[in-house]
């Protein structure tokens, strides 16, 4: 057995053992193999990992890149003991169309702010993460590393993903962990959870992602595309 092939088989044992999809897992390692397999693994750079990052966005999509970067980031971390190497993971293509003006989003923000942190940290994350409802609420602590100012999404619709924190959602989530964030059970995995000291629900997020919005004066209809919700009209309407 190569050392790739023991590096290979100690990676997939990892994702295994960390709870990772059976797909998630599949596309970690061929992500591997595409990118590492002729590598030296013993001698490789930032320069090395930086020309990959090259050609793969020479050849693929973003969205599609953004698995292979994480990939890559993961396997550098937790099998070559390299924390020195990173790759800046790909911002996606937005999937949340803006339909109000910056200010009218900082409004919406202020508005949620004047609830509690966990209120204005899950609104903020939506909006600059272009999170869904269902993501936003399976959130763990684990999921966020804000060395790497990224979040990790699993188990969505399309699978594990990577996405990329603004500082304003790095600072509104640090606060919010910091001063308010008090579960009912210290084992509490998830990052934002109810007054009650539970995993907040989809219900909680939608009544508030209603709730700031109108407090300025917004529809609901006008902001829920804004926040998250891409299914629903788009036009800007303030009463």
């Amino acid at each position: 057995m190569t050392s790739f092939d023991h590096a290979i088989d100690e990676y997939q044992r990892y994702l295994w053992q960390n709870g990772y999809k059976k797909n998630s897992i599949k596309n970690y390692l061929k992500a591997i193999r595409q990118t590492l397999k002729d590598t030296d693994l013993e001698t490789i750079t930032q320069r090395t990992l930086d020309d990959i990052s090259i050609e793969l966005r020479k050849r693929y999509q973003p969205n599609g890149n953004r698995i292979r970067h994480a990939a890559i980031n993961l396997f550098c971390k937790v099998v070559l003991k390299r924390n020195d190497l990173h790759l800046k993971i790909p911002r996606s293509k937005a999937r949340n169309r803006d339909v109000l003006t910056n200010e009218e989003v900082d409004k919406i923000l202020e508005a949620a702010s004047e609830e509690s942190r966990a209120i204005y940290g899950v609104i903020q994350t939506v909006y600059d993460c272009a999170l869904r409802i269902s993501e936003v609420c399976h959130l763990n602590l684990e999921d966020i590393d804000f060395q790497s100012m990224e979040i990790s999404l699993r188990d969505t619709k399309t699978g594990d993903n990577i996405v990329t924190m603004t500082s304003r959602v790095a600072e509104a989530i640090n606060d919010y962990l910091v001063y308010e964030r008090c579960p009912a059970d210290k084992k509490e995995k998830a990052l934002f959870i109810s007054e009650h000291g539970l995993r907040i629900g989809e219900h909680f997020v939608r009544n508030h992602l209603n709730d700031a919005p109108s407090k300025q004066g917004y529809t609901s209809a006008s902001t829920r595309t804004c926040f998250g919700h891409r299914a629903l009209p788009t036009s800007s309407t303030k009463g």
